[in-house]
């Protein structure tokens, strides 16, 4: 994979590299969809997990900023009954208002999705941006920069173990989950030598976080961890997931004091699954709000604003562009976004 498709973030270009759509064909069986930019010129369209590419004028066309399929497209397009089906059908979907929404975890909507590579007009990112966290995390900076061992520890959900990414599906282009991007940047950006370790476990929460954070993070000795939970603590308060939080950060400086901690606000889940048996739609877009109190009155912790980098890009886009799973686990395209939002708070 190319390191430029990697490390040029979303909010500061003018190329933009394999771009994430998945097709949707109404009523009259067309099928087009949005970019987050308007495109000045189309480079690229093809399924990377399949390793097709697609010819304009025959596959697709290109009109007022978006991307249509022609009668023939060798591009997939879901049917509107196909990706809301009628009826439930068990470990395929989720209740929705109304009806039911697919869902599979693997390569099934990652098959399906559409890369796009195209130039664009700079400056018309309008969202939240990183920014160095210069004295938030003071001391991990000052590691980077004098070339001394950093090490890092990323604790989290099945986002933060990279759910659904290339690599471990064995499928083009074979990318990495985000906390390793990011050390491969790191490392690339300083000459310190950036000790790395991912303790994330799916399905996990706040409060298995605080059972075992001596083991999965004190342990290690960390200068930074990257504490990255919320999508599964939606059947908690709020006040419960802060508790929790803190006490995380609490257990580790036990150990190590000067341990620093970059908090992710978590991305967000399908908007649509606000159903009460979806179970994931609840208050994670309050997290941000959450974890920048205890940022507030906590040295040494930085907050990391996924949730709203995420929100912002449905503005534009579609929860179905940037998902594996049609849930809450991002695609290749939105775990580099994560990656390129850390790097932002760690690079600059």
């Amino acid at each position: 994979m190319d390191i430029r498709t990697i490390r040029t973030p979303v909010w500061d270009t003018g190329m933009m590299y394999e771009e994430s759509i998945l097709f949707l064909r109404d009523g009259e069986g067309r099928a087009e969809a949005a970019l987050l930019y308007d495109p000045v010129e189309v480079i690229r369209v093809e399924c990377l997990a399949k390793g097709e590419v697609y010819e304009e004028n025959i596959d697709y066309t290109v009109e007022n900023g978006r991307i249509v399929l022609t009668e023939n497209s060798r591009i997939f397009s879901f049917a509107k009954d196909e990706l809301f089906p009628a009826d439930p059908a068990p470990g395929e979907s989720f209740p929705m208002p109304g009806g039911n929404s697919l869902f599979h975890e693997g390569a099934f909507f990652i098959e399906r999705q559409t890369a796009v590579t195209y130039r664009c007009e700079e400056g018309q990112w309008n969202g939240v941006r990183p920014a160095l966290a210069e004295k938030e995390l003071a001391r991990s900076l000052s590691l980077l920069r004098s070339g001394k061992p950093m090490r890092m520890v990323l604790f989290g959900d099945s986002i933060s173990a990279a759910a659904n990414n290339t690599r471990d599906l064995n499928l083009p282009p074979f990318q990495p989950g985000f906390g390793e991007m990011l050390c491969d940047w790191l490392k690339d950006a300083y000459s310190s030598d950036v000790f790395y370790v991912n303790t994330a476990v799916g399905g996990k929460e706040t409060r298995w976080a605080v059972e075992t954070a001596d083991e999965r993070v004190a342990s290690y000795d960390p200068d930074l961890v990257i504490l990255a939970f919320g999508m599964n603590d939606g059947a908690k308060t709020m006040e419960e997931f802060v508790q929790n939080t803190r006490r995380i950060i609490s257990i580790v400086r036990e150990k190590k004091p000067e341990c620093e901690f970059l908090l992710v606000a978590t991305s967000l889940p399908n908007p649509i699954l606000t159903d009460p048996k979806a179970r994931f739609w609840s208050h994670q877009e309050r997290h941000m709000e959450a974890l920048s109190a205890i940022a507030a009155d906590t040295a040494g912790v930085a907050v990391a604003d996924i949730g709203s980098v995420h929100r912002y890009m449905q503005e534009r886009k579609r929860f179905i562009d940037m998902t594996s799973n049609n849930v809450n686990h991002p695609n290749d395209f939105f775990y580099r976004v994560h990656a390129q939002f850390l790097a932002g708070m760690l690079i600059g």
